[in-house]
């Protein structure tokens, strides 16, 4: 037995760690549904907050923590304001869809026409939090 583990352990060593890895375009982004939402609606003033849910998908073999930059473009499509954030903190994503919340750090612009969510790294969390 001691011999076969200790093969194992060769083997392991052998075969690069990629094999072991999850690349950022093998999550992908199937939904984004944002918004910005007046939370202060019956107030003299506005306060808006955006708001909604995005549907990730992660297609590796093991979970892995996703790393997003949501970017808001005015009608005309330039960028106005971006942020990454990580949507499930330190916790990693199983294999298959995760819904996330819009990020609160997200500021409000009253010139973002629309949202573009992108996939820019993964890291695997030590799960022993």
């Amino acid at each position: 037995m001691s011999k076969f583990i200790n093969y194992l352990a060769v083997i392991l060593y052998l075969v690069p760690s990629s094999v072991f890895s999850c690349e950022p375009s093998q999550i992908t982004v199937k939904k984004v549904d944002f918004s910005f939402v007046d939370r202060c609606d019956n107030l003299p003033r506005s306060c808006y907050q955006i708001s909604g849910v995005a549907v990730l998908n992660n297609s590796c073999s093991t979970p892995v923590g996703v790393q997003l930059k949501l970017t808001g473009y005015d009608k005309d499509g330039a960028p106005v304001a971006t942020e990454e954030y990580w949507p499930a903190s330190i916790r990693n994503l199983a294999p298959g869809d995760y819904v996330s919340s819009a990020p609160r750090q997200f500021h409000y612009d009253a010139r973002i026409a629309r949202f573009e969510l992108q996939v820019i790294d993964t890291k695997k969390w030590d799960e022993k939090h």
